[in-house]
């Protein structure tokens, strides 16, 4: 037993050590694994042991249930994605939960190619409400693998929107911001349920069957690159 807590710790201090925050040493944060994911726990976070408790095992419920959710291979491509857990010291805006480092992060945050979880009272608060992690783990898969460039994707976006699918209340809104939202949005619908319409892969297949293939074709690896 001793050696596997030595072993596990020694690859979640290896997983740290890349790209630590700038103003933080590694020691000061907390390494966790939750359902086979690397979570990083902040200074301020740490500080706050009743938070950390509470969000502790939502966090690792939400994950478990999106890499659930997902195909092998998915879970293979997003097994290196480390979860970073900020409190009063995150400079996301107020009104993300969590989100998907794609540029270069903030200093003293997370690493591109990260996802950040700036509000953990929100968190919390949210929970059963919606897979927000399946979103942002859609966004780390569509930029690994399309460089959130993806053909298909992009062309079932412009025509839901010449179609007008957004207009009548069929849709959550934040689909409609880009095409990087729509596939991080269509693919929580079309792997669990979500609080907004579409809701469920039957009335995502309905309501827009050329995302729904594009969603398809981009998960199972079949998509043009």
């Amino acid at each position: 037993m001793k050696r596997m807590h030595a072993a596990l710790c020694a690859a979640l201090a290896l997983a740290v050590g890349r790209d630590a925050p700038h103003d933080q040493t590694l020691r000061d944060y907390r390494a966790v694994s939750l359902a086979g994911f690397t979570v990083l726990v902040s200074p301020d976070t740490q500080a706050d042991p009743a938070t950390w408790e509470r969000l502790e095992w939502r966090l690792e419920d939400t994950l478990r249930e999106a890499r659930a959710a997902l195909p092998p291979h998915a879970r293979r491509e997003l097994a290196g994605v480390r979860i970073w857990v900020e409190g009063s010291r995150a400079t996301a805006d107020a009104f993300h939960t969590a989100y998907y480092i794609r540029r270069a992060a903030p200093a003293g945050v997370a690493s591109r190619g990260d996802i950040l979880i700036t509000q953990p009272q929100a968190f919390i608060q949210g929970f059963g409400q919606g897979n927000v992690l399946l979103h942002e783990l859609a966004h780390a898969f569509d930029d690994r693998q399309y460089g959130m460039q993806n053909p298909a994707v992009q062309a079932a976006f412009e025509q839901a929107r010449r179609a007008g699918l957004y207009q009548n209340g069929e849709w959550t809104p934040y689909a409609v911001t880009n095409a990087r939202e729509y596939f991080a949005e269509l693919s929580s619908a079309y792997f669990l349920r979500m609080s907004a319409p579409p809701l469920d892969r039957a009335r995502l297949k309905r309501l827009d069957p050329a995302g729904y293939a594009a969603i398809e074709a981009a998960w199972s690896g079949e998509a043009d690159r």
